[in-house]
């Protein structure tokens, strides 16, 4: 409870102190060393959330096939400028949270996938991605989701040279936001 206090208030330092203790003393429990990895991420530590996503990697079945890692080291791929391998695991863990029909994971995943494409200008394949996390994120009740998908097609769309479609998608997205 005191590291998602902490990460409530936004206390990274603290967060991760905290999450990296209770990892070292359970190193199988993979919510403690997801968490840890969120944090480090959030602080910057990205040499260290490659360790503990390495070790989160290592854990025994079904630990080491959670889409919940790639989710972690999507970001951290992201994080690192490499967006074809940030693209390529959002797409093995979209596909595992489909088998699990987890539409929260996979929402997430879809979001890095249009992120991940932007950068590599695939944008229609972006724009996809985008839509597709839209409909998942409205599924499940989350206007943030529903903007930052909708924020992420208008980006794609002024890339394009169509602000005009570009703010068509802002205003909805505007909208979305401020019903949160």
């Amino acid at each position: 409870m005191q590291g998602a206090y902490y990460a409530v208030m936004n206390d990274v330092t603290r967060a991760r102190e905290t999450f990296q203790a209770l990892w070292n003393f359970y190193p199988d429990d993979i919510a403690y060393g997801l968490r840890l990895t969120h944090q480090q991420l959030l602080g910057g530590e990205l040499d260290e959330a490659r360790v503990t996503i390495d070790r989160l990697r290592a854990l025994p079945p079904p630990a080491d096939i959670d889409p919940r890692v790639d989710v972690v080291e999507s970001d951290w791929f992201f994080r690192k400028a490499q967006y074809a391998d940030a693209l390529r695991v959002a797409g093995s863990g979209a596909d595992k949270a489909k088998r699990r029909k987890s539409n929260q994971i996979l929402a997430i995943l879809t979001m890095t996938q249009a992120r991940s494409a932007t950068r590599l200008d695939q944008l229609a394949a972006g724009r996809r991605y985008a839509a597709e996390a839209e409909q998942l994120y409205k599924g499940l009740g989350d206007n943030g989701g529903v903007a930052e998908a909708l924020l992420a097609d208008a980006v794609i769309l002024l890339t394009q040279g169509l602000p005009q479609e570009a703010e068509q998608r802002l205003e909805p997205a505007l909208q979305t936001a401020l019903q949160m």
